[in-house]
């Protein structure tokens, strides 16, 4: 139902129509989709703002060539960083972004791009929606 027809009726009813709870907002991608995954393997240097605090860290994505889901390990902001990057498609657009999903349930959603260089970058945040304006910042410092 367009949203704006809704709050039309709602304004003319006086009462709120009923909305069905929504489906998760990003799904897994599957087959080639998301074995292109396997293209950000490689060393990552991280550049990040958390409560306007920078830090910096270094990661590792790895993973077998035809593999849906890389390993990631290494250190971040002093601390160890250990989690699954895969692809995965949210919205309604079905926009696909990175998810590495951390111990103990933390999560980073990241935008891929790639340089002249054939290196990848990413721009990375805590959720989908960040109004706190944390990100991180990851660029790639060797392919495999």
């Amino acid at each position: 139902m367009d949203i704006s027809l809704a709050v039309l009726m709602a304004l003319s009813s006086g009462t709120l129509p009923s909305v069905s709870p929504s489906t998760a907002v990003c799904a897994a991608a599957a087959g080639d989709d998301a074995r292109i995954v396997t293209w950000l393997r490689g060393d990552y240097g991280v550049l990040g703002s958390r409560s306007g605090q920078p830090y910096t860290g270094q990661l590792t994505l790895s993973g077998d060539e035809d593999s849906e889901v890389l390993g990631v390990s290494g250190m971040v902001h002093g601390l160890p960083r250990k989690g699954a990057a895969r692809y995965v498609r949210c919205g309604p657009d079905q926009v696909r972004q990175l998810q590495i999903s951390f111990e103990p349930g933390q999560m980073l959603y990241c935008v891929p791009h790639h340089d002249y260089d054939n290196l990848s970058r990413a721009s990375c945040t805590r959720s989908l929606s960040d109004p706190d304006g944390d990100q991180e910042l990851w660029f790639q410092r060797r392919a495999p």
